[in-house]
């Protein structure tokens, strides 16, 4: 979620509070990680905030909710509480490998709705898959907030890893379009001798 888009996704979060008033809400993504504390005032419906990569963060989180337990001592997590702020950590703690996630779960789901022409961020070929092969960037812009996100580890998935989850989508979903979602198009080349 990038700052242009919060208040559609504010607006979101209104009507899903509306629909289901005893859900927890939680955000993260780039917005939320790099303004916290203004995420939280302005969308009071959010009940956490799971500030930069948040796979580990979250699963602790919902982990603690579901069996009862405090959540105040894990790291990358916002909240407010009767108004009062409070925060364990800036970042949650981090995957120390990308080649061990394991592949999104579109099986899931029902994909055909996300093959419709303009859902895409990119080209509209068709049916394109979203992707990452890459997580993170390597550089401080000024204008960016992906150091607060990922901070400056730049991370790649093996280039077999990525070519055989394109091979997968094209026989599983006949796609015909990739779109990577990289914050970063940084290119490694090896000579071998």
């Amino acid at each position: 979620m990038f700052s242009q888009e919060w208040p559609h996704v504010r607006d979101s979060i209104h009507k899903i509070r509306e629909a289901f008033p005893l859900a927890k809400i939680i955000v993260g993504g780039e917005h939320p990680t790099a303004m916290p504390e203004y995420t939280l005032r302005d969308c009071p419906h959010i009940d956490y905030l799971v500030a930069g990569e948040g796979e580990l963060a979250m699963l602790e989180l919902v982990w603690r909710i579901r069996t009862g337990q405090d959540v105040s001592s894990i790291f990358g997590i916002h909240y407010l509480k009767e108004g009062k702020y409070f925060y364990q950590d800036r970042i949650a703690r981090r995957l120390s490998s990308i080649t061990e996630m394991p592949w999104p779960a579109w099986h899931l789901i029902n994909v055909e709705p996300y093959f419709r022409p303009n859902f895409t961020m990119g080209i509209g070929r068709g049916r394109n898959m979203a992707m990452l092969a890459t997580r993170g960037c390597p550089y401080e812009c000024t204008f960016c907030s992906s150091a607060k996100m990922w901070t400056i580890r730049y991370k790649m998935r093996d280039v077999k890893d990525v070519v055989d989850e394109i091979e997968y989508y094209i026989k599983t979903y006949s796609v015909n379009s990739i779109d990577l979602y990289d914050l970063t198009a940084i290119c490694e080349t090896r000579l071998d001798s």
